[in-house]
């Protein structure tokens, strides 16, 4: 799924493209339950982080917590 890719691309180090496929992975979770929403906004922040875009990660990490 679009999860699993968005974790490959991070892995890989391709931050760009995890963020974009995190934030699909997001509008896709929203119209169903298979997704683990903390995990999902924890990953999007991390990536966002290694991106460079630490005031949008800070953003997803605090979202995390309150949903954890």
């Amino acid at each position: 799924g679009v999860f699993v890719a968005a974790e490959r691309a991070r892995i890989q180090g391709d931050n760009e493209e995890a963020v974009r496929l995190y934030e699909e992975a997001a509008s896709l979770s929203e119209e169903s339950s298979f997704a683990d929403p903390a995990a999902l906004h924890h990953m999007w922040g991390v990536a966002l982080k290694s991106a460079g875009q630490y005031e949008e990660a800070l953003t997803h990490l605090r979202e995390a917590s309150s949903l954890a």
